[in-house]
Parts: structure tokens; sequence; C-alpha cells
């Protein structure tokens, strides 16, 4: 979908993800899930705006393969909901946005063939509410080999960059072989979007645009905290961490980011974080990261700015797409809190270690 200059319906978008937004789930109430077993989250959430699905789904699931399923049929089903919402640009950009559901699916796809997993049961992991095509995604699903998906790719934003990458990798398949596509994955996505709402000048594009930018600069500093925590707290570094950076970011840049690139401890990491805006979100977190040896918190707290900030963005401008974007995010990070809860208890994890990996 092109960006043209076309009228949008900014008030009865963002009058109806308004309405939308009532629904979610609150705090209070992840707490009394992270204390049920799965079959009573199921029965709670099958009382909310999963019911439809936990109904159709039950025949054939259960526990927490019932609530993935269900959750993430719901996704894309609010998703799909949204688009219809929407006219001109508005839709345009709401669309572009929503590439990012191609992003995760292209990468379960490849994660799947990387631990060779059955064709069927990648289709059931895919979200289908994204730009490509449900058919193309099963075509794609169905390959024999992560080579094969790249070639399958062509014509789309991310083939030339997977392919790339295949050349210079070879047909080595290791973990480091997997998160060279998936940030060659996220760097296609993030580019094309930026070029795309780049075409039209517009304050609805610049607005769109800076919230990019914040969600590129958060992106980063998650990639850049797991490099140097890897190279600081395990003595296990990779080479050149710089070509894992997206570009586009609107603080992580330049010299700040090659400062923080060329940081050798801990300290010295944390002391540059300290020039940034979200420093003061992530402060305290930082701080136990040595003591507990685990970037959970840190990461989790990260999400969290940018959640704030799109909450912030989405109230002071209440009739642009922010609102739509900031709705976007809170119900995948909802969608997300219950995956957690259900593969947690699942696991057999105990409740202060699932709701310490919420995002509430």
């Amino acid at each position: 979908m092109k960006f043209s200059r076309a009228s949008s319906n900014y008030p009865y978008a963002c009058t109806r993800v308004r309405a939308k937004r009532r629904f979610l789930i609150h705090k209070d109430e992840y707490l009394r899930l992270s204390v049920m077993d799965n079959p009573g989250i199921s029965r709670y959430i099958g009382e909310s705006q999963y019911k439809t699905e936990i109904e159709e789904l039950s025949s054939d699931f259960s526990g927490a393969d019932l609530v993935e399923r269900a959750t993430n049929a719901n996704l894309a089903k609010t998703y799909n909901q949204i688009m219809t919402f929407c006219e001109g640009q508005l839709k345009a950009l709401v669309s572009h946005y929503l590439g990012k559901v191609d992003v995760w699916n292209i990468k379960t796809i490849i994660r799947g063939k990387f631990h060779k997993a059955d064709a069927e049961e990648i289709i059931k992991e895919l979200t289908p509410s994204g730009i490509m095509k449900v058919a193309k995604l099963e075509e794609l699903a169905r390959m024999s080999s992560i080579p094969e998906v790249i070639g399958g790719l062509k014509g789309t934003p991310y083939h030339h960059s997977l392919e790339k990458a295949l050349r210079n990798i070879g047909e080595s398949a290791t973990i480091t072989t997997l998160i060279t596509f998936e940030n060659e994955i996220d760097k296609a996505y993030y580019a094309t979007l930026i070029a795309s709402a780049s075409e039209v000048k517009s304050r609805s594009t610049a607005l769109f645009l800076n919230f990019i930018k914040k969600e590129i600069d958060i992106e980063n500093l998650t990639t850049l905290m797991k490099i140097k925590f890897d190279l600081i707290l395990h003595d296990k570094g990779i080479n050149d961490p710089e070509q894992y950076m997206i570009p586009g970011g609107g603080e992580l840049k330049d010299v700040g980011l090659k400062a923080l690139l060329a940081s050798t401890s801990y300290s010295q990491f944390i002391g540059e974080l300290q020039r940034f805006s979200f420093y003061e979100d992530i402060a305290e977190a930082s701080e136990h990261v040595e003591e507990k040896m685990t970037l959970n918190e840190m990461t989790r707290q990260a999400e969290k700015h940018l959640l704030k900030q799109a909450d912030k963005f989405a109230k002071v401008y209440p009739l642009s797409v922010l609102p739509i974007l900031n709705y976007l995010i809170l119900k995948k990070i909802e969608v997300d809190n219950l995956r957690i809860i259900a593969r947690g208890k699942e696991s057999g994890l105990d409740i202060d270690t699932i709701r310490g990996l919420l995002v509430v």
C-alpha cells in the first residue's frame, strides 16, 4: 500500500481503538492469572475478548497450547479489524507498521527450518495479519530448507539482504547464523518502513517516523545489552558488533553509539548509557545485572520505556496514528504476557519468576 495525501479518518479510527483498549487485561488481572493453572487461565480468558477463539480451538488443543493458539488467532483478528477502521494515509501507515507481523512470521519459518520442525507445526505458529498473504506464508513453511525459504522471499524487502547473508555464511547452521538472519530481517523491515513513510511529507508521517526512531533505539539498546552482557560478563564476544545495529535510530547513533560499542567494562557501558533519555527508566535494573547475572529485568524495563513513550505520544497527539500504534503494541504485549504465564505454568516456574517476566 503506497502512501498518499488521501484523506484519513483519524477521529473515527482513534475512537474505535480507544473503545477496544478498555478490554485489555489490567495489571491486577495478570496477578490473578499467575496463580491459576492452565485450565483456569483458559476459562478466565474464555470469558473475555478471547471467548470465540477459546471455544473454537478447545476441542483440538488444551493447556498452554490452547492459550497460545487462541491468543494468536485473536491477535490476527484484532489487527485485521483495525485495518478496516482506517482510511487513506492512516491506513497506509498502519499497514506498513503491521509489516512487523511479516517479520515475526518469516522469523518463525526460518527458526522452524533451523530446528527441523514439521511444516504444519510452523503454520500453526503464524499470525496471518501482515502484508504477506496466508497462501504465501504456508508455501514458505512447506519449503525444505532455509536457503529455499530465502529464495521464496524474492520480490519482498527481505530477500536481498538475506540472500547476501546466506552467501557470506555458506551452508553452516549455527545459532549465530540464525541471529544473523533475524537481524537482517529487522534491518530490512525498518529500512522499508522509513523509506516508505518518508515519501510523503506530512504531520502524520513526521509523528510516525519520530516514534519509529524511538522503537529502533530500544531494539538497538536491547541488542547492545545482550552483546555487552555476553562479552563482559561471560567473556563471549562477537566480531563487529556494529553490524547488528539497525540504522535509523533517533538517539543511539553516531558518537554515542560508537562509545557504547567500544566500552570494555560493564561500568563503562552503563556510564555511556547515562547520556540517553531512556537511562532513567533502566537505571535501577542496570544495578542488579552483575549480581543476578541476567538481563531479564533490564530488557523488560527497556520495553516498558517504549510503552511509556508510546502512551505519552498518544495522549499528546490523540487524533493521529500514535494512539493506534500504541494499542497495537499493547495488544501484542498482552498476548505475549498470556503466553508467558501459560508456558511458565506448564514448565513449573514459580509465581515470582513468572511475574518477573511479564511486561505490565
